[in-house]
């Protein structure tokens, strides 16, 4: 009777055995199926980054269009801009999934900057201008005793009539 349950015995640790083995088996297998859908999901996770950088620097180029084409469409704009893009860079984190922290690289974005353009003579500078050399050549072929003193005549009296015409284009245009 003692042979019988010894043999009992070592056939039931034995079958304990096996089946604890498949047990730890069956554990690892279900721990690598879990780390491999927390890889794909960090996979998933840094190619969703990747699209929304992608779709902010789109965003900005649309801004920049638009800002570009509004100043170009509008009559005349009061002041003309630029918009340069400028490269910086996200905060990077880390993000926690399923117990598991992974760091997620920072995404390059471009950001708008708005330069202001230069604006060159006004028309009431260039009117001026105009008008002096306009008014001093009429003063000279007019006078003819004393070239000098119709230049000068003619120049400032050119100048101011330059000016004048020069403020109304400026009016008219709104600078």
């Amino acid at each position: 009777m003692k042979q019988i349950m010894q043999a009992i015995a070592i056939g039931g640790i034995t079958i304990l055995a096996s089946c604890s083995q498949s047990s730890v088996k069956q554990q690892e297998a279900l721990m690598s199926a879990k780390q491999k859908t927390i890889d794909s999901l960090q996979m998933v996770m840094v190619r969703q980054q990747v699209i929304d950088s992608m779709t902010q620097v789109a965003e900005a180029k649309a801004v920049t269009k638009s800002v570009a084409s509004s100043a170009t469409v509008a009559k005349k704009p009061k002041r003309k801009t630029t918009v340069r893009p400028q490269s910086s860079y996200a905060q990077s984190s880390t993000q926690t999934y399923a117990g598991n922290s992974v760091a997620t690289t920072p995404a390059v974005y471009q950001e708008p900057v708005v330069v202001p353009e230069k604006r060159g003579w006004s028309a009431k500078a260039k009117g001026a201008v105009i008008g002096t050399a306009a008014g001093a050549a009429a003063g000279a072929v007019i006078n003819k005793r004393n070239r000098g003193a119709g230049a000068v005549i003619g120049g400032v009296l050119g100048a101011g009539a330059g000016t004048g015409i020069g403020a109304i284009i400026d009016k008219k245009n709104g600078r």
